[in-house]
């Protein structure tokens, strides 16, 4: 059994069970030598502790672990008992795909300057043959 005295300064109203809880929940250290010689420490879950009286004896306090497990429980028997629709993930796109939106963008602007720079290319190859076919120079016979 435990029993202690809480500072009167850390008692500020409203005085509510959430504010109360971390003053009184006390932390528990076991500590052990193992058979090596080496200290073994560890804290005990003072979530999981056991109140047999005072205004904590009537809560059952779980901790987050043990929410989750229940919760998991619970939805596999509504699964199970089929009131819940199963929804395989990644089907539907359920928000706003703003990097696809960027990445699109940017697809886009360099897809455009490739292709503004095969067309000036393009443009420059036949200004040449033009240049070349005028000045009447041999080059431009022997190219296929």
């Amino acid at each position: 059994m435990i029993v202690g005295k809480i500072n009167a300064d850390q008692m500020i109203p409203p005085m509510t069970i959430t504010k109360i809880e971390p003053l009184i929940m006390p932390i528990f250290t076991l500590t052990a030598t193992n058979s090596v010689g080496q200290t073994v420490s560890t804290n005990v879950s003072s979530n999981e502790a056991a109140f047999v009286n005072g205004i904590f004896s009537k809560e059952v306090v779980l901790s987050k672990f043990n929410q989750a497990t229940i919760a998991q429980a619970n939805i596999t028997a509504a699964l199970e008992a089929g009131s819940v629709p199963f929804v395989l993930p990644g089907v539907n796109i359920l928000i706003f795909p703003i990097g696809l939106v960027v990445s699109g963008f940017w697809l886009l602007v360099g897809i455009g300057a490739y292709g503004f720079g095969t067309y000036e290319r393009y443009n420059y190859r036949e200004t040449y043959r033009r240049r070349k076919a005028m000045s009447g120079g041999k080059a431009y016979a022997t190219r296929i």
